[in-house]
C-alpha cells in the first residue's frame, strides 16, 4: 500500500491565493534559480538568431508600418509564415517603437520562459505535497540546461511562446481533471488552445486535451458538462475561425503558403510504423534529454506509469500523470507528422522537453513513495541525491552539444544579412542598378536589410515557387527565368540541385556568372555546388564590363555602402 496524502482530496494543496501567495517567496526559489540558469545558458549564444526568424520580423515590421501583412512593401500578400500569433506579437512591439531585431525577441523569450517555469512550478506544487521544490528544480533546471530547449527558445522563432502556452494549458487541464471546473477556467483554456493553434499549425492537436481532461473530472450533470464544453469551444472557435476567415479573405488560401513550400507531411510513417515508430522517437528524445541511462529511464517511464495506474488508480497523482501523458502523446504525434527538420537539435520538439522532464520526475516521485514508504530522511535525501546525480550525469552531454552548436550555429541571420543583403546591395550600387531584385533561398536577413526586391527561391514567400519546387522542376525554372526574372540569382547546396539551372538552355543566355563553384556534370548537364549570377539585359555596356570585377567586392565594403538601420522598412 502507498502511504500518500493524495488519497484524501482535502489534504491536497488547493489553488487559493493563500497557497500560491507571494508572501511565501521561499517556496518559489526553484523557478527563479532555474530561470537564472536559463539566462546564463542563453547568453552563450549571444546575438545568434536563426535566419527564418527574419521572415516573421519582416512581416511584423511591414504590418506595423502600414504596408500590410506582406514580406516587402508593394508585393502581393502571401502567407510566408506559419506563426501568426508570434508575428502579431512582434508587430505590436514594432508599433510601439520598441522593436530591436536582436534584443526584442530575446527579451520576449526570456519573459515567456519565466511564465512557463512558473506554470510548471505551480503544477508540481499542486501535484506533490512532499519534495515539491526538489522535483520542481529538477524539471526546470533540466529545461534550462538542455541545449535543444534553450537554443530554439532564443532563436527568434515562435518556440518560447509555443512552449509557454502548452505548459499553461497543461496546468489548466490538470485542474479541470481534479476540481470543479468553472466557466472562467474553460474560457481561459479555450483561448490558450486557440493561441497554440495560431502559434503553430500542428498545435491544433492540443485542442482536444481540455475536453478529455473534463471527462476525467468530478462527475456532474449533463447541463453543467455542456456548459463547460461550450465555454471552452467558444473562444477556441471564435479566435481560430476569425483567423481562418482573415486568411481566406486576405491571402486567398485556406492554408499558409509554407504548407505548399515545405516537403509533405510524414503521416504515412505513423500508419506504416505504428506505435513502434512513436516509441523509437520517444527513446531518441529521452536520450537527447541527456538521461544518463536512456534505455533504463525509457523503460521506467513506459513501465512505471502503467504500474502506478493499475496498482492505485485512485491516486490523484495518477490522474494528473495521465493528463501529462496525453500531452506527450499529442506532441509526439504532431512531431511524427511534421517533415524531418534539417536545422537539428529537435526544433519542432521544444514543448516536449519540459513535458518529458515533468513526466519522468513525477513518475519518480510516485515510485519513491512506493519503494520507500517510510523515513523522513529517505523522503528528503534520496530525491535530492537522484536529482544531483542526474544533473551531473547530463552535463557532459549538454556541454558537448553546446560546443558543437557554437562551432557551427544554424544559419545565423547576421550571416545571411552579410552574404545576401550587404553583398548584393553593393553589387547593385557598383553596377549602377537603381531598381533590382535578388532570388535567393535564405531570405530572413535579406528581407530585413536588403534594398532589392527579394524573390524567395525556397518558396515560403512566393506562391508559384512554393507550389512548384517539390513537384515540377521544369515549370519551376520556366517561372524563374521567364516570369520572376530576378536581376541577381544566388543558389547553393540543395537549392542548386533543386533548381538545376543549367538544365534550361536559356539560363546561360540570360545570365552572366559573378562567381561559381562547379560540380561534376551529369548526363552532359553542368552541375554547380554554389553560384551567383546577374541578368544580362539588366546591365548597361559599362555595367557588363564591371561584372568581371564584382568578385573583388567585400562584405566590409558593402557595409560601408549600406549601413544598416533596423527601423528602415524593406521595399523599393
Amino acid at each position: 500500500m502507498i502511504a500518500s496524502k493524495f488519497e484524501a482530496r482535502e489534504d491536497r494543496p488547493q489553488l487559493q491565493f493563500r497557497h500560491f501567495g507571494w508572501h511565501r517567496v521561499a517556496g518559489w526559489w526553484p523557478p527563479v534559480c532555474a530561470w537564472l540558469l536559463y539566462i546564463l545558458h542563453a547568453s552563450l549564444y549571444r546575438n545568434w538568431l536563426v535566419d527564418d526568424a527574419g521572415i516573421s520580423f519582416a512581416y511584423a515590421r511591414n504590418l506595423a508600418a502600414g504596408f500590410g501583412l506582406v514580406s516587402q512593401s508593394g508585393v502581393p500578400p502571401v502567407e510566408g509564415f506559419s506563426n501568426p500569433a508570434w508575428t502579431f506579437g512582434l508587430a505590436l512591439a514594432e508599433l510601439f517603437g520598441c522593436f530591436d531585431p536582436v534584443w526584442t525577441p530575446k527579451l520576449i523569450s526570456i519573459a515567456l520562459i519565466l511564465c512557463a517555469f512558473l506554470s510548471l512550478h505551480g503544477l508540481i506544487r499542486y501535484m506533490l505535497s512532499e519534495n515539491a521544490p526538489v522535483f520542481s528544480f529538477a524539471v526546470l533546471a533540466c529545461c534550462s540546461a538542455n541545449p535543444s530547449f534553450v537554443i530554439w527558445t532564443t532563436s527568434g522563432l515562435e518556440n518560447p511562446l509555443y512552449a509557454t502556452l502548452i505548459c499553461s494549458l497543461l496546468f489548466l487541464c490538470v485542474l479541470a481533471s481534479e476540481e470543479e471546473t468553472p466557466s472562467s477556467l474553460a474560457i481561459m483554456a479555450g483561448a490558450l488552445s486557440a493561441l497554440i493553434t495560431l502559434t503553430r499549425p500542428d498545435g491544433v492537436v492540443y485542442s482536444v486535451l481540455f475536453p478529455a481532461a473534463l471527462l476525467f473530472g468530478p462527475a456532474c450533470s449533463l447541463r453543467i458538462r455542456s456548459q463547460q464544453f461550450s465555454a471552452y469551444l467558444f473562444p477556441l472557435s471564435m479566435l481560430v475561425g476569425a483567423y481562418l476567415w482573415f486568411r481566406t479573405t486576405y491571402f486567398g488560401e485556406w492554408l499558409p503558403n509554407t504548407y505548399y513550400a515545405k516537403p509533405g507531411s510524414n503521416a504515412y510513417r505513423i500508419v506504416e510504423e505504428g506505435a513502434f515508430g512513436i516509441l523509437r522517437t520517444l527513446a531518441d528524445l529521452l536520450a537527447n534529454s541527456a538521461f544518463p541511462v536512456g534505455s533504463d529511464v525509457a523503460l521506467l517511464v513506459l513501465a512505471g506509469f502503467p504500474l502506478l495506474m493499475l496498482g492505485r488508480s485512485r491516486l490523484v497523482e495518477a490522474k494528473s500523470l495521465a493528463i501529462i501523458f496525453f500531452f506527450i502523446a499529442a506532441g509526439l504525434a504532431a512531431y511524427e507528422v511534421l517533415p524531418r527538420d534539417w536545422m537539428g537539435e529537435y526544433r519542432f520538439a521544444t514543448p516536449l522537453f519540459p513535458l518529458l522532464y515533468l513526466f519522468v520526475f513525477m513518475v519518480l516521485a510516485a515510485l519513491f513513495r512506493v519503494w520507500f514508504a517510510g523515513g523522513d530522511f529517505i523522503h528528503k535525501a534520496l530525491p535530492a541525491s537522484v536529482v544531483l546525480v542526474f544533473l551531473s550525469g547530463a552535463s557532459g552531454n549538454f556541454v558537448f552539444r553546446i560546443d558543437r552548436f557554437l562551432a557551427a550555429p544554424t544559419v545565423p541571420i547576421e550571416d545571411v544579412a552579410k552574404n545576401y543583403a550587404d553583398r548584393f546591395n553593393a553589387y547593385a550600387e557598383f553596377l549602377g542598378l537603381e531598381e533590382a531584385s535578388l532570388g535567393a533561398p535564405d531570405i530572413g536577413g535579406a528581407l530585413m536589410y536588403s534594398r532589392l526586391r527579394i524573390v524567395d527561391l525556397a518558396g515560403l514567400c512566393d506562391r508559384r515557387i512554393g507550389r512548384l519546387i517539390h513537384r515540377d522542376k521544369t515549370a519551376l525554372r520556366r517561372y524563374l527565368l521567364e516570369e520572376a526574372r530576378p536581376t541577381f540569382i544566388h543558389v547553393h547546396g540543395p537549392w542548386a540541385i533543386a533548381f538545376d539551372l543549367y538544365a534550361d538552355p536559356g539560363f546561360s543566355e540570360q545570365y552572366m556568372i559573378i562567381d561559381e563553384e562547379a560540380g561534376p556534370s551529369v548526363s552532359g548537364v553542368r552541375q554547380i555546388r554554389a553560384g551567383s549570377y546577374v541578368r544580362k539585359d539588366a546591365l548597361s555596356q559599362a555595367a557588363l564590363y564591371r561584372v568581371s570585377r564584382l568578385s573583388q567586392l567585400k562584405i566590409e565594403a558593402a557595409r560601408t555602402l549600406y549601413p544598416r538601420h533596423p527601423r528602415n522598412v524593406t521595399g523599393i
